[in-house]
C-alpha cells in the first residue's frame, strides 16, 4: 500500500512513482495507492497489505495512519528525500517543518518505521549520527520507462543565443538570492525561469542585476514539464544551491533533468553534484565566470554532456536502481 498525498509533483514522481512500476514489473508484488484521509476507510483496507510506504511523513494523521498499520501487523516503510529535521529558515518549508510539533510527529513517525529509505548518501551520514542507525540509500534515478532515449548530442545555441534554465519551487528563493551577482543581464545569454517567480532574487528593482528574463510558472503534470523541457531546448541548466546541511542533502535531479534535455549542469559544489559532466562551481562569483565565458565564446561542450549520459545510463537509470 502506497499513501499518495497532495499533488503529482517531484517528489511523487521520483519516490513514489517507482513504487508503482515495480509493481508492474515483478509479478511478486502488488501495489495499490491508498489515501489516509478517512482513517475509518483507512483500516478497513489496510489489514489486506503486507507493508505500507508512506513518503515523509510529518502530519498528524501520517502519524495515525502509521500506528494503524502497525496495529494490524503491516510493517511500514518510511521514504525521505530531504532532511525534514534541519529546514533553514529562509526555505519558506520551514514555516511548517519548523514548528515544535511538527517536528515531535516526524520524529515518532520515524521511530514507528520498521524500515527507512533516504535518496542521499549525506542524508544517510546524518540520520545515521543522530540516531545511531544507518538507513538504506536508493538513489532517484531517471524514469527510462517513461522516457528511454537520450538525445545523442547537446542543444546548439539558437543563432548565437544560449539558453540556460532555472527550474525551482519557492523553497529555492534563498538559494537564488544567494547567487543573484552571477545573474546579470548577458547579450548572449536568454535566460528562462521555471516554477517560482525570480524577481525578488535577481530583479534590478529589488536589488538584483537583470533588467529582462522569460518565465513560466509551474504546471501540473510531470510528462508536461519533461515534454516542455525538451522543447525549450537549453544550453545550460543551473541549480545553485547555498551550502549548508539541508542543501548537501539534496539530490542530484537537476542534473538528471539537464542531461535528458540535452543540457549541461552548472550546480554548486555539493556531494550529490560531483559527478562526471556537472560544472562545479563554489559562489557566485565563479558561476558569474561560467556565464561570462558562455556570452563571450560559446564552446560546444559536447564531452560534459556525453559524460553525463554515460555516467545516468550506467547508474542513475530506473530500471536499473
Amino acid at each position: 500500500a502506497i499513501i499518495s498525498k497532495g499533488e503529482n509533483n517531484a517528489v511523487w514522481y521520483y519516490r513514489i512513482l517507482p513504487w508503482l512500476y515495480l509493481g508492474r514489473q515483478n509479478y511478486e508484488i502488488t501495489v495499490t495507492v491508498v489515501n489516509p484521509a478517512n482513517l475509518n476507510a483507512f483500516e478497513a483496507v489496510i489489514p489486506g497489505f503486507d507493508v505500507l510506504v508512506i513518503q515523509r511523513p510529518s502530519a498528524r494523521r501520517d502519524y495515525e495512519a502509521m500506528l494503524l498499520a502497525k496495529q494490524y501487523n503491516v510493517r511500514v516503510l518510511v521514504d525521505y528525500d530531504d532532511l525534514l529535521f534541519q529546514v533553514p529558515n529562509v526555505n519558506i518549508a520551514a514555516q511548517h517543518f519548523g514548528k515544535d510539533e511538527v517536528q515531535e510527529t516526524i520524529l515518532n513517525c520515524y521511530k514507528l518505521a520498521d524500515h527507512v529509505v533516504v535518496s542521499t548518501d549525506p542524508l544517510a551520514d546524518y540520520i545515521e549520527q543522530a540516531f545511531g542507525k544507518r538507513p538504506q540509500v536508493i538513489n532517484n534515478a531517471h524514469n527510462d520507462i517513461v522516457m528511454p532515449v537520450f538525445q545523442t548530442a547537446m542543444n546548439e545555441p539558437k543563432n548565437g543565443i544560449s539558453t540556460v534554465l532555472w527550474r525551482g519551487s519557492n523553497t529555492h528563493l534563498g538559494d537564488l538570492m544567494k547567487y543573484r551577482d552571477a545573474f546579470q543581464d548577458f547579450a548572449n545569454i536568454d535566460f528562462h525561469f521555471w516554477g517560482a517567480a525570480p524577481d525578488l532574487a535577481i530583479g534590478r528593482d529589488y536589488g538584483g542585476h537583470m533588467d529582462t528574463w522569460n518565465y513560466k510558472p509551474w504546471h501540473p503534470g510531470m510528462p508536461d514539464y519533461f515534454e516542455r523541457g525538451k522543447m525549450l531546448k537549453p544550453n545550460f541548466v543551473v541549480v545553485p544551491l547555498q551550502d549548508d546541511p539541508f542543501n548537501r542533502c539534496k539530490s542530484n535531479i537537476g542534473w538528471l533533468e539537464a542531461t535528458y534535455f540535452g543540457a549541461v549542469c552548472l550546480a554548486s559544489c555539493l556531494p550529490e553534484f560531483e559527478k562526471p559532466g556537472v560544472v562545479l562551481v563554489n559562489d557566485s562569483d565563479s558561476l558569474h565566470a561560467w556565464f561570462k565565458d558562455i556570452d563571450e565564446d560559446f564552446t560546444q561542450r559536447e564531452l560534459l554532456f556525453y559524460d553525463s549520459v554515460q555516467e545516468i545510463k550506467k547508474n542513475y537509470l530506473l530500471s536499473r536502481v
